[in-house]
This record gives C-alpha cells, sequence and structure tokens, in this order.
C-alpha cells in the first residue's frame, strides 16, 4: 500500500512539474510577442556646422527619427540646410531584414516620395528612386 502511495505521488510530482515547464514556457513566448510589439524609438542625427557667405556659424542637420512597432514604422525625415531649402516630412513604411520600404511626404509636396532605409548597428542608409533626394548616412544617436 505504501508504495502505491509512493508511485501515486511520483506520479502527481511529474505531471505538476510537465504542467509547470509548459505554464513557463507559455509565459515566455508571450512576453517575446510582446517585446516584438511593444512600440520602440529609434534617433539618427547629424550636424554639420560651417562658415555661411557673410562668416556666419551655420549647420546643416539631417535628422530620421521613427517609431517602430511590430514591423511596421512611422515618423520624420528633416535636411535643414544652414541657408535655403531643405526638406521637413513624415515616413511611414514596413521593416524587414532591417531594410525600411518606406513613403516620405516632404511638407511642400503633392508628390511621395519612396524610400529605402537600410539601417545598421551604428547608423541608417537613405536612398530613394527620385534623382533629387539624395543619399544620406545619418549616425544612431540616444533618443531625446
Amino acid at each position: 500500500m505504501k508504495k502505491a502511495g509512493v508511485i501515486i505521488a511520483g506520479f502527481i510530482l511529474t505531471a505538476c512539474t510537465l504542467a509547470c515547464k509548459e505554464k513557463s514556457e507559455s509565459q515566455e513566448n508571450n512576453q517575446e510577442l510582446v517585446k516584438k510589439d511593444k512600440k520602440e524609438e529609434y534617433c539618427y542625427r547629424s550636424e554639420y556646422p560651417f562658415l555661411d557667405y557673410e562668416g556666419k556659424e551655420a549647420k546643416d542637420v539631417e535628422e530620421l527619427r521613427f517609431t517602430m512597432e511590430g514591423n511596421a514604422i512611422e515618423g520624420i525625415f528633416n535636411w535643414i540646410p544652414g541657408e535655403k531649402g531643405g526638406m521637413r516630412g513624415g515616413i511611414s513604411g514596413t521593416i524587414q531584414d532591417n531594410i525600411i520600404t518606406a513613403i516620405y511626404t516632404e511638407i511642400n509636396s503633392d508628390e511621395p516620395i519612396k524610400l529605402s532605409i537600410t539601417l545598421s548597428p551604428d547608423k541608417a542608409d537613405i536612398t530613394s528612386s527620385w534623382d533629387g533626394f539624395g543619399e544620406f548616412s545619418i549616425p544612431k544617436v540616444e533618443c531625446r
């Protein structure tokens, strides 16, 4: 009788251990999904100081900021030269394998521009098929 009780207790202990392990693994998987769906902010910025034609200090600024939730991104891209011109606008798109395919809507334009943004650990490289856009390589910075 004692032997049967020990065997039954062993079965109960084994069943509880397996159930707890499955619950723990399920919780870990759910936490991974939450991390993937969590909104994360990414920031890239460069400033190029120079003296303008009057000898005054000026700077060109390139800025890319976006949030990523899952594989969707949304944010801004600004190129602000120390003198006239520049571009400011919003981006939205998707990311796959560290490459963002996005649409850039520049404030002063009715035409959206398709962008490709390649992310690496320390920078973002931005290109477009539109010749007037240019190419940008912007270092990653801490978001503030």
